[in-house]
């Protein structure tokens, strides 16, 4: 069952999964996002409301917040990590590899809806 619902997830396009896993329960939808590859839960995840990615954040362990938050595409990940609580920044930074934690703190640097130049 679990490589059906695996298979079936990754079939979708990352909206599409995010739009039906958003109307499963907390952890059923955390249990179905284990499931995929990591790349692919953070695409599914950065389509799921702000809510409910707080709601699994909130619930999720540090080193695997930190393993999600490494694959979310750059302006994603800011974005998420702008709306965290500091307390939960600072514990997650650390996790993260040191290039991931620069490109982070650099696109912080700049207010919030502006986007960097490279």
């Amino acid at each position: 069952m679990r490589a059906g619902i695996k298979h079936f997830l990754e079939t979708l396009l990352p909206g599409q999964a995010a739009e039906l896993l958003a109307k499963l329960q907390p952890e059923q939808l955390s249990y179905a996002l284990e499931l995929v590859r990591d790349d692919h839960e953070a695409l599914i995840f950065e389509y799921l409301p702000p809510k409910i990615q707080h709601k699994l954040a909130s619930g999720a362990g540090r080193d695997e917040l930190a393993k999600l938050v490494s694959n979310m595409v750059p302006d994603e990940r800011v974005r998420f990590i702008r709306a965290l609580p500091q307390e939960t920044v600072d514990e997650l930074l650390p996790l993260m590899a040191q290039a991931e934690r620069n490109d982070i703190k650099r696109l912080l640097s700049f207010p919030a809806g502006r986007q960097a130049r490279a």
